[in-house]
């Protein structure tokens, strides 16, 4: 096979993938696309599937595939041959592009390079389709990037924290507000300066505490002072911030950053600055998201991240959790649609987390999903605790239900993707959708989605899968029809009510009632990564009529309910644009 051209500029980078795009679809006679089943930004170590290459005679006509390596790690191109042996194309420098004759039932095959050439990036086939040039974009790898020690060392970080003084990041708190006192200006002023600079994350500040959610807002950096030797520019080699602990306004502290630390760093080093309890050996690291729900990307600098005004926050668990601010609070997420128009979400309860979003379903999505399912339905099962074991299903729910798979099935993955830019958690984290249908005098007895390990003593397997806190996080709840009387879903807890006696009662608490088309999204977890006992919920009985929904479940972890052949679309979308590759900057104590 021949490399035809390795481009390495950004800009001629982005003018190639514009210009090969708009020939890949301009002429309905040419045939060659791409068709692959790994996740874009996903890998695996040697995670091949035994593919090779075949030739038709009847798709001989030639394919251009054009790989860019937006990795941020040099590749290594490989065509699979005839007999599934790979054989070297060229290497792919991080930023780059390479364009390769090929043909329909070509296999190419991306690996990482040194220590990291056991990880594929991607496989890829060329398929019948209407363009003669296809270009596939390989993706950060967040697996092979935690396998070359992308996570902090949190011991070194805990070293670094016990060394950076915080003064000159109270002293720029004042400079926020323009005050000249010695104390440290006010909350209130301190917000009202923040506010007016831009920082539009401090608009999340919470009524209530969300414990394990920081909201980060930049401060201006204090200008260096000089002396007859020179400038002194240790204070350049800092970043100040403002943090707003737990989401509240009265939390409020100010914290020096070293500029040249990356973002997973920060958001450790902010962590331990807290004095927060990190829950050990987590599943997840904290992690700093945009004020729209984007993960920043591990590998930023903090001096990157400094200079957007509109602010951060941090989630100790390491995934998005919407905050509630106060009840009936309401924001737009934009561009999550089908047809990316905006969704609202109305925050019904701030503990646990509840959010209600209208119109979620498009016409005919909810009939489709009710038709199909119907054939196929069960009588609805559990996953029994200890405590549980030998007792009846009917003594906790009266349903049926049916797992519904998404493969091969545009309208539930159009459904999905929506449910990943809702919740902003990709949609490899999800459980497949499961189908409930309650007849008259149906229920579900009060109970939570996640699994508390102390409650299955008795199955050493399932106790490993809950391992290092991995659980369901949140819950995406579809309401496919309105129901005549009863079928609420309720929270007998909302607000930090007691454990209810009777788990059948929905007097108690907050019930939202069914919908055709809405959703509800509650979160299982906290923002802190640990579980919330306050999101017990049931199924109120159904009185008169029937129910349908759906649940999705989402991990806070990749779920290992399903297959990447589910996946058609990228769950890349929830990560912030990263910059082009600069030479690293490796902080002294690092």
């Amino acid at each position: 096979m021949q490399r035809v051209t390795v481009v390495g500029t950004a800009v001629a980078l982005a003018a190639l993938v514009l210009v090969l795009m708009t020939v890949g679809c301009a002429a309905s006679e040419q045939r060659g696309r791409l068709e692959s089943q790994f996740v874009p930004g996903h890998c695996s170590k040697d995670g091949t599937r035994g593919l090779r290459s075949t030739f038709n005679e009847a798709d001989a006509a030639p394919v251009t595939v054009s790989v860019v390596n937006q990795a941020e790690v040099p590749l290594h191109l490989f065509w699979v041959d005839y007999n599934g042996r790979e054989t070297s194309q060229t290497a792919l420098p991080a930023g780059s592009l390479t364009q390769q004759a090929s043909y329909v039932g070509h296999v190419w095959r991306v690996r990482g390079t040194g220590s990291n050439a056991a990880w594929v990036y991607h496989e890829t086939v060329v398929a019948r389709g209407p363009g003669d040039a296809a270009v596939m974009t390989v993706l950060p790898c967040r697996e092979a990037a935690e396998a070359q020690d992308v996570k902090p060392d949190h011991e070194r970080v805990r070293r670094l924290a016990a060394t950076i003084a915080d003064d000159d990041a109270v002293a720029a708190l004042r400079v926020v507000v323009g005050s000249e006192e010695v104390m440290v200006p006010s909350v209130d002023d301190v917000l009202k300066a923040v506010l007016a600079k831009g920082c539009d994350a401090a608009k999340y500040l919470s009524e209530e505490p969300s414990f394990g959610c920081h909201i980060v807002c930049p401060l201006p950096s204090l200008p260096s002072s000089s002396d007859s030797k020179g400038s002194d520019k240790s204070k350049d080699q800092v970043r100040h911030v403002a943090v707003f602990v737990n989401s509240l306004a009265s939390g409020l502290r100010a914290l020096s950053l070293p500029r040249d630390l990356t973002a997973a760093q920060a958001a450790v080093l902010i962590v331990t600055k807290l004095n927060r309890p990190l829950i050990p050996d987590f599943v997840n690291e904290p992690a700093l998201f945009s004020q729209m729900g984007f993960l920043q990307h591990p590998h930023k600098k903090v001096d990157a991240l400094h200079s957007d005004p509109k602010g951060l926050l941090l989630f100790e668990g390491g995934k998005w959790i919407w905050p509630g601010v106060r009840v009936n609070h309401t924001f737009e997420v934009p561009n999550a649609g089908a047809k990316n128009q905006t969704y609202v979400m109305r925050t019904v309860s701030l503990s646990p987390r509840i959010f209600e979003v209208l119109g979620f379903l498009e016409d005919g999505e909810a009939p489709y999903i009710i038709d199909r399912a119907r054939p196929h339905l069960g009588t609805a099962q559990l996953a029994y605790k200890d405590a549980d074991k030998g007792k009846a299903t009917e003594e906790f729910r009266k349903s049926n239900y049916y797992f519904m798979s998404s493969e091969k099935d545009v309208v539930l993955q159009n459904i999905e993707h929506r449910v990943q830019m809702l919740t902003r958690l990709p949609i490899s984290h999800a459980e497949q959708p499961q189908v409930l249908r309650y007849d008259p005098t149906g229920f579900y007895s009060a109970h939570h989605d996640y699994f508390d390990p102390a409650d299955y003593q008795t199955s050493a397997e399932f106790r490993a899968s809950l391992a290092n806190g991995r659980n369901r996080m949140c819950t995406v709840f579809f309401y496919l029809n309105n129901v005549t009387r009863g079928g609420e879903t309720g929270f007998p807890r909302a607000g930090g009510l007691p454990t209810p006696t009777d788990y059948r009662d929905c007097s108690k608490g907050i019930a939202s009632k069914p919908q055709k088309g809405k959703v509800i999204v509650f979160y299982s977890m906290l923002p802190s990564g640990n579980l919330d006992p306050l999101s017990l919920h049931g199924g109120c009985t159904v009185y008169e009529g029937e129910k349908w929904s759906i649940n999705v479940w989402l991990w806070n972890t990749e779920a290992s309910y399903r297959s990447d052949s589910d996946f058609t679309w990228r769950t890349s979308a929830l990560l912030d644009p990263v910059p082009p590759p600069t030479e690293p900057v490796v902080h002294d104590e690092l």
